[in-house]
């Protein structure tokens, strides 16, 4: 579907994602802008849509959740993080709630240490 991706590549058009199978996606926060989108019903709805990588490629999600949109705000443009949606009873039904936490740090950038340079640590008395 070469000329599928050609058009939504020339148009700026990037996939979405969806946070309703509950599954947890680790995403580089790129940007955010207050948005609206107009429902089927033809109702306004008012939120935020965020740019976001994952997996290397560039992809945007829309939300109206102010747990979402809280807890985001906390955190800066080029962090990564992981965000899972969760369903909770709530007073009138079954709510979503988001987990949203710093993603897990990388060790592999840190300087590897060599047997031979055992001999080189200082001893202190």
């Amino acid at each position: 579907m070469l000329n599928s991706k050609q058009y939504l590549k020339e148009n700026g058009i990037r996939p979405r994602i969806s946070f309703k199978d509950g599954s947890s996606h680790v995403v580089k926060l790129l940007k955010d802008k207050r948005d609206e989108i107009l429902t089927e019903a033809e109702e306004v709805k008012k939120g935020v849509t965020y740019l976001v990588l994952e997996d290397n490629e560039e992809k945007t999600f829309f939300t109206t959740s102010a747990n979402l949109i809280e807890k985001l705000s906390q955190y800066d443009e080029g962090e990564e993080v992981e965000i899972q949606m969760k369903r909770k009873q709530g007073l009138k039904g079954y709510i979503s709630v988001y987990d949203v936490k710093r993603s897990k740090e990388e060790y592999s950038d840190l300087p590897h240490q060599h047997e031979d340079d055992y001999d080189n640590i200082p001893i202190i008395e």
